[in-house]
C-alpha cells in the first residue's frame, strides 16, 4: 500500500492528517505551557475534592466520590490523575475524608509541592479538551465543510477566553469544549442519521452533566433542533404522517438521553450505590445557585450591587460580558455570517448549512436565556456559548473570503482565499498571545480594552497574586513573615513559605479582619476587592499610605502590598506610658499616627506590652472609644496582636508589638472622643491599672481624638 498522497483518498486522508496535527497543535501550543504560573481562587478546593475522590475510589466508598454539587465529577478525574501522577502512593496513605489543609500536609511530609500536583491535574484537562476539539473538529468539517470547520475550531483554539479557561483544574472550560462536542454531534446526526454521530453525542452530553448541572441546558437545545428537524422533513415531498413525525423527534431524543444517562452512571461511583441521593442533591443545589446572587455582590457598570438588585442590566449583563471577552476576530465573523445568511453567499447558501447554524445559534441564545434567569452571576458561566458562536464566525470569514475571490477573479493571487483565513486565525492567535499566560486578563480592544473593563466588569480570578508571593518569598526573611490577604489559599500561600491569613471581607468580620491586618508584616489587596470597596475600613485604613509593592498584567493594576505596621512606624516615636496591669504585664508605650477621623473611619493603635512574669492565663485587650459624658461609642476586644500572641506563654521581660483598630460608626457626631485601653480575664472581670504607684480604675486614657463631618 503507498504511503504517498497522489491518489484521491490519499489526497483527501493527507489533508485530513494535515488539518488534525494543525488543530492538536493549536489546542496544545496555548494550553500547556506554563500551567504553574498561577492558581486561580477555586482550584485549591478542586484539587482537595480530587484527593477525596481518589481516596474514595481506592478505598471502595464510592458514596463518597459525591464531593460537589457541581458535581465536577469529570474534573475530579483529572485531578485524581494529577495526583496518581506525582504522588502515586496517595491512595495507599489516605485514611477517610480530609481538607485542603490536611491534604497539603500530606503532600508537604512527601517533599511535593501542591503546585505540581496541580499542574498535573490541569494537563490532563488540557488533554481532555484536545480530545474533545479534535472531534469536535471531524464532525465540523462533515457539517460544515473542511475549511470551514477548520477555520471556526482553529477560532475556538484561540479564543483567549476559552483558553484561559480549559488549562485550570475547573469546570468551565471543559464543560464548554463538551457541549460544543454534543451539539455537533447532534446537528450531523439530525443531517446523515449517522449513529455514531448520536452516541458522541450523547456521550459527550452525558460527560458535561459529570461536569457542570448547566450542561442540562443541553436538553432544550437539542430538543428544539430535532424538532425543527423533523418540521422541515415533515414538509419534504414524502409529507408523512405526524405519528412518523414525533417518532423522528422522540426516538433520537430517548436514545440521546440514555447514552448520555448511560456515561454518567458508569462514571460516576457515587450513582452505583446512591443514585437518587446524588441527582437530587445536583439539582436541588443547581436550583438554589440560581437564587444565591441576591446576596452576593457582583461588579457591574461602574458599581457593586447585588446580582439581584442589577435591574434592567440584569438582562443585559451577558450580552455586555460577551461583548467584553470576545474578540474582533469572533465579532466580525459574527457579522459576516449575518450578512451571509441573509444574502446567500456561499457556503451559507445551502439550506442544511443555514440549518447547522441556526442549531448554534439556537443553542447560544437558549444557553443565554437561560443562564440569565439563574440570578448568581459570573463571566465565566457564559464560557458555553463562545464555542459555537466561534465556529458560527469561522463559517462567515470563509462566506468573506469566498466572496472577495469570486470578486477578484484572475487578479488575485492562488493562494488568497488561504491567507485571507490564515490572517484571521493569525489574529485570533494574537489575542491570546499578547495576555500569556494570564489569558483570564483579556478584554475585547473593540469595546475599551482592559483599561475601560476595569470599570464595567469584575475583573480578576487570583492571576496576579502568584507574583505577590514571589515578591514577598524574595525578601530575605520570607518564611518568617505573615501576610494577610482577601485570597490566600493557592493563589499566594503556594508562592509563598510565610505564614498567610485569610480575610474574610464580611461585615460581621471586619474587626478580627483589621486585627489581623494590622499585625501582619503584609497585607495584600486585589483588584475587584477595590471595585466592589470590600472591606470599606480596611481599604479606608490602608490608603493613608503608599503599596510598598504593585502589579500589573497587561495595563490593568492587580494587586497592592502594603506593610500595614508602616503607619505607625511614618510618625513619631512611641508615646511612652508607665502603667501596670495586674501585678504581671506593663504598658511601656503606644502609637497612634492620627488624630483627625471621620465618621466610619478605623482608628489603629499599637500598644506595646512587656512581660512583668510568666503569664498563666488568658487576657484579651479591649480598646475603647468613649464621648464626653464617657459613654462607650466604639470598641474591639482581641487576644493581643490578632490572636497571635495570646498572653499564656509570654515569658518574663519579654515586649509584645500588639495593633488594635476601632471602627468608628458611620453616624458618629462630630466632636472630640477619648481612646481608653485595658484588659480583662476571659470572666470578664477587668484587670486593675496603676500608673506611678497609684490605681487608677480598670483602664487608662491615651488621649483624645476629633471626629469631623
Amino acid at each position: 500500500m503507498s504511503n504517498d498522497c497522489t491518489g484521491a483518498h490519499s489526497q483527501a486522508g493527507c489533508r485530513t492528517a494535515v488539518m488534525l496535527s494543525i488543530v492538536i497543535l493549536a489546542v496544545l501550543g496555548p494550553r500547556v505551557p506554563a500551567l504553574d504560573a498561577f492558581a486561580t481562587i477555586d482550584e485549591p478546593k478542586w484539587l482537595t475534592r480530587s484527593a477525596n475522590f481518589l481516596c474514595a475510589l481506592a478505598s471502595g466508598e464510592y458514596a463518597d466520590t459525591y464531593q460537589s454539587e457541581h458535581p465536577g465529577v469529570t474534573t475530579m478525574w483529572a485531578g485524581a490523575a494529577g495526583i496518581l501522577l506525582r504522588f502515586p502512593e496517595y491512595p495507599g496513605s489516605c485514611a477517610g475524608e480530609t481538607d485542603r489543609a490536611g491534604y497539603e500536609r500530606a503532600l508537604a511530609d512527601n517533599d511535593l509541592e501542591p503546585l505540581d500536583v496541580l499542574s498535573a491535574g490541569r494537563l490532563f484537562i488540557v488533554l481532555a479538551n484536545c480530545l474533545v476539539l479534535v472531534v469536535a473538529f471531524l464532525l465540523a468539517r462533515r457539517l460544515l465543510g473542511p475549511l470551514s470547520g477548520l477555520v471556526g475550531i482553529l477560532l475556538v483554539a484561540f479564543d483567549p477566553f476559552h483558553v484561559a479557561h480549559s488549562r485550570l483544574l475547573h469546570l468551565d472550560g471543559l464543560l464548554s469544549s463538551l457541549m460544543l462536542l454534543a451539539l455537533l454531534g447532534f446537528l450531523a446526526y439530525l443531517r446523515s442519521r449517522r449513529r455514531l454521530d448520536l452516541v458522541i453525542s450523547g456521550a459527550a452530553a452525558g460527560l458535561s452533566w459529570l461536569t457542570k448541572a448547566p450542561g442540562l441546558f443541553l436538553l432544550p437545545a437539542v430538543g428544539l433542533a430535532a424538532v425543527a428537524e423533523a418540521v422541515v422533513w415533515h414538509r419534504s415531498e414524502s409529507a408523512p404522517g405526524l405519528p412518523a413525525v414525533v417518532s423522528r423527534v422522540v426516538r433520537p431524543l430517548v436514545a440521546w438521553g440514555g447514552i448520555g444517562l448511560a456515561v454518567t452512571v458508569l462514571l460516576w461511583p457515587a450513582m452505583w450505590v446512591q443514585p437518587v441521593e446524588a441527582l437530587s442533591n445536583v439539582l436541588a443545589a443547581a436550583t438554589g445557585y440560581a437564587g444565591e446572587g441576591h446576596s452576593a455582590a457582583v461588579f457591574f457598570n461602574g458599581s457593586a450591587v447585588s446580582a439581584g438588585r442589577l435591574g434592567a442590566s440584569y438582562f443585559y449583563y451577558y450580552p455586555l460580558v460577551y461583548l467584553w471577552r470576545s474578540t474582533p476576530a469572533t465579532l466580525l465573523g459574527l457579522i459576516a455570517a449575518g450578512l451571509a445568511v441573509a444574502l446567500r453567499r456561499s457556503p451559507l447558501d445551502r439550506p442544511e448549512w443555514r440549518r447547522a447554524v441556526g442549531g448554534l445559534v439556537l443553542f447560544a441564545a437558549v444557553f443565554a436565556i437561560l443562564i440569565t434567569v439563574a440570578t448568581k452571576k459570573g463571566d465565566r458561566y457564559l464560557l458555553p456559548v463562545f464555542a459555537p458562536l466561534d465556529v458560527v464566525a469561522g463559517l462567515g470569514w470563509v462566506s468573506i473570503a469566498r466572496w472577495a475571490h469570486e470578486r477578484l477573479a484572475g487578479t488575485a493571487p492562488r493562494h488568497t482565499t488561504s491567507i485571507a483565513l490564515g490572517a484571521v486565525v493569525a489574529l485570533q492567535l494574537l489575542a491570546a498571545a499578547v495576555t500569556f499566560p494570564y489569558y483570564l486578563s483579556y478584554y475585547n480592544p473593540l469595546v475599551g480594552g482592559g483599561s475601560t473593563a476595569l470599570g464595567v466588569v469584575q475583573i480578576g480570578w487570583g492571576e496576579g497574586l502568584d507574583q505577590a508571593g514571589r515578591y514577598l518569598a524574595a525578601k530575605s526573611d520570607s518564611d518568617e513573615l505573615r501576610v494577610a490577604s482577601w485570597y490566600n489559599s493557592g493563589c499566594l500561600s503556594y508562592f509563598f513559605d510565610g505564614s498567610s491569613t485569610r480575610l474574610k471581607a464580611g461585615p460581621d468580620q471586619a474587626q478580627m479582619d483589621f486585627q489581623r491586618v494590622l499585625n501582619s508584616d503584609y497585607a495584600v489587596t486585589y483588584v475587584h476587592q477595590w471595585q466592589l470597596g470590600l472591606p470599606p475600613e480596611l481599604l479606608g485604613f490602608l490608603s493613608w499610605q503608599e503599596p510598598e509593592h504593585t502589579i500589573w498584567i497587561n495595563g490593568l493594576e492587580y494587586v497592592r502590598i502594603y506593610r500595614p505596621g508602616s503607619v505607625f512606624l511614618a510618625g513619631s516615636e512611641p508615646t511612652a506610658v508607665d502603667a501596670t496591669l495586674g501585678e504581671q504585664i506593663a504598658l511601656q508605650g503606644f502609637s497612634a499616627p492620627r488624630r483627625q477621623f471621620a465618621p466610619g473611619d478605623a482608628v489603629p493603635v499599637a500598644l506595646y506590652w512587656r512581660a512583668l512574669g510568666e503569664i498563666e492565663e488568658r487576657l484579651k485587650v479591649f480598646v475603647h472609644v468613649v464621648d464626653a459624658n464617657g459613654l462607650l461609642v466604639a470598641q474591639n476586644d482581641a487576644e493581643p496582636a490578632g490572636w497571635l500572641r495570646p498572653t499564656v506563654g509570654w515569658q518574663r521581660g519579654e515586649t509584645i508589638a500588639d495593633m488594635h483598630g476601632v471602627f468608628l460608626p458611620a453616624g458618629l457626631p462630630p466632636g472630640q472622643y477619648e481612646v481608653r485601653v485595658g484588659m480583662y480575664r476571659l470572666s470578664g472581670e477587668r484587670l486593675v491599672v496603676t500608673v506611678g504607684g497609684e490605681q487608677i480604675g480598670d483602664s487608662l486614657a491615651l488621649g483624645e481624638i476629633a471626629v469631623g463631618p
